[in-house]
């Protein structure tokens, strides 16, 4: 699947942040969103560092990730996806982030259902949370009409859900 350059500027926190697609090998794809330092010198010149602000990491769907993907689509009610996320053995897949979701995750998709977030956000799967690759950032989601888009993350999904 082929991305255009400008498709991920949503994830900027600021428009003066830059991009950085660390994409070169295929099993590590890194989004990185950079903040620009200058610092300037009489003597020595301009010197200019890219801090990362932070990182999302790209993965590959897997068959079995699909089948679960699937299976909640099929649930007919919230805790029925519940119980299904609670009887995951490793809660990881839903911490991803992936190409085919505009590069959001399963975790701001479920923030409808406070029991889901409870079941994901558990100290328990602390193991799972990494300062460099956050899980809850700003996603590009299509309007119900089809129209546009709007910036959301999981925080103000769950907010307006709960």
């Amino acid at each position: 699947m082929i991305h255009s350059l400008d498709a991920f500027k949503y994830l900027k926190i600021d428009q003066k942040n830059y991009i950085n697609y660390q994409c070169q090998y295929y099993a590590n794809r890194v989004i990185s969103i950079e903040h620009e330092w200058t610092k300037g010198d009489v003597e020595s010149g301009t010197e200019t560092k890219y801090y990362d602000i932070y990182k999302v990491k790209i993965h590959e769907i897997t068959l079995r990730e699909l089948l679960i993907l699937q299976s909640i689509y099929l649930c007919k009610t919230q805790n029925d996806i519940e119980n299904l996320v609670r009887l995951q053995p490793n809660p990881k897949f839903f911490f991803k982030s992936f190409l085919e979701f505009d590069g959001a995750n399963l975790l701001s998709m479920l923030a409808f259902d406070s029991g889901s977030m409870d079941a994901l956000l558990n100290d328990k799967n602390e193991q799972y949370f990494d300062e460099k690759y956050p899980v809850i950032y700003k996603n590009k989601i299509t309007k119900k009409s089809g129209n546009g888009v709007y910036l959301s993350s999981a925080i103000d999904n769950a907010l307006r859900a709960n």
